[in-house]
């Protein structure tokens, strides 16, 4: 069984956001399955556009900036996608669409201003595909590089109809003329990344390879096998919820008890973390309140405890798991475990304390101050994060706030075995 020691670099938060540390569990707990996509990467022809640009940098070594080069062939291809197949999402779709109807050339280039996302290097493909890429073996891990087997695969399917685009990405203050003298190379460009569908089949040789590379991650035995016993619903709506994880479980509980385990394992940490997060977002609401009857309007909420059959030994079981994501919190297994039995209990005065002291411990370990604290048993918020309604009670068992990775995993399923 992989152990994972490090926080997934594409979850690692950004600034002060997430205030009870939840990503580190989910994304440690949801690697144990899937090993190379993230939360982001559910566009299989972003694979295909993100290879060629790191293609383009091979071939054109020393002859560009690489960032620069690459940002310029993404835009390419957001102009050539859309123009030809107009409701494909691409990244910076708003700013493409806009250039798209002056029905003028259009500038490409690396300056700010010519830019399809405010910041196309963060945003854009080359900073929420490369990571991915590379877990995937695209692209080497240590050089802007196309692994071999992915050059084979893209001289043999792609280079032929796109490499004459060498000439245009030269220029570092181009213009893309699609109507013009780039209507032929353009329709290449974007016959290449046709999204998948009945109009556009992948090829046998597509299906195969990026199957090898996407489905089944090497490092990572367990993703081949839950992609093989994967529910149906789950590939229809790529949404996962507890009760499709529970027939995910029970699929594989009949050859494969190690991925039952690990999936029945998200469905349990996920039943305290999504009602955790969805109660610390009601509280930012709650300015100044005192903690009694704060307790008492959710006790009203939540009437019937619907945290009854919170399954406490199963998480009591996560304790030291939890410990070990959640890396020098010291009392976070402990802190996580204990919310878990006040809301067992329907305790929530007793929940919005530990709630209070986890999101403090977070915030201390960032080096910054608690969003909410209790200052003589009233509540105060020093945060200003939009607050979110309580869900109702009858919704707390279907309850699902985060990834694991599942979801991509559900949508490269679908369109690779659609």
């Amino acid at each position: 069984m992989p152990f994972l020691t490090k926080t997934d670099s594409n979850a690692i938060v950004k600034g002060s956001r997430d205030p009870l540390g939840v990503q580190a569990l989910w994304t440690s707990f949801g690697r144990f399955i899937v090993g190379n996509l993230t939360t982001v990467s559910t566009s299989l022809r972003d694979f295909t556009a993100t290879m060629l640009g790191y293609t383009f940098i091979e071939e054109m070594a020393g002859e560009a900036n690489e960032v620069e080069l690459f940002l310029r062939w993404e835009q390419w291809a957001a102009y050539c996608r859309v123009h030809q197949f107009s409701q494909v999402p691409v990244r910076g779709i708003e700013r493409v669409n806009e250039r798209l109807r002056t029905g003028r050339p259009i500038p490409i280039s690396a300056s700010r201003e010519h830019q399809i996302l405010s910041n196309q290097k963060t945003y854009g493909l080359w900073g929420l595909y490369s990571m991915p890429s590379r877990a995937s073996e695209l692209i080497e891990k240590k050089n802007s590089r196309v692994t071999a087997a992915a050059r084979e695969f893209i001289d043999r399917e792609y280079w032929p109809r796109v490499k004459a685009l060498r000439i245009e990405l030269k220029n570092p203050n181009g213009r893309l003329d699609l109507e013009g003298k780039h209507k032929r190379l353009a329709a290449a460009v974007a016959e290449v990344l046709a999204p998948p569908g009945p109009g556009n089949p992948l090829t046998p040789t597509e299906r195969t390879f990026y199957t090898d590379h996407l489905l089944q991650h090497t490092d990572t035995p367990t993703q081949k096998r839950a992609v093989a016993c994967m529910p149906s619903e789950l590939k229809k709506t790529c949404a996962p919820t507890p009760a499709l994880l529970t027939a995910w479980a029970e699929r594989a509980a009949r050859h494969d008890t190690e991925l039952a385990s690990m999936l029945d394992d998200v469905r349990v940490i996920e039943s305290l973390l999504a009602p955790a997060a969805r109660l610390f977002s009601f509280l930012l609401g709650e300015r100044k309140e005192l903690l009694s009857t704060l307790a008492k309007n959710i006790s009203s909420t939540w009437d019937g405890n619907p945290f009854a059959n919170l399954d406490l030994d199963r998480l009591e079981g996560l304790r030291g798991r939890i410990h070990s994501y959640t890396g020098d919190r010291a009392q976070s297994g402990g802190q996580w475990l204990g919310l878990a039995h006040a809301l067992h209990a329907a305790d929530y005065a007793q929940a919005i304390r530990i709630l209070c002291e986890l999101n403090a411990s977070v915030m201390e370990h960032r080096g910054g101050g608690p969003w909410i604290t209790l200052e003589n048993e009233s509540l105060c918020v020093h945060a200003e994060e939009a607050p979110r309604e309580l869900p109702a009670s009858d919704q707390i068992p279907n309850l699902w706030e985060h990834s694991y990775f599942l979801a991509p995993l559900a949508f490269m399923t679908t369109t690779l075995q659609a």
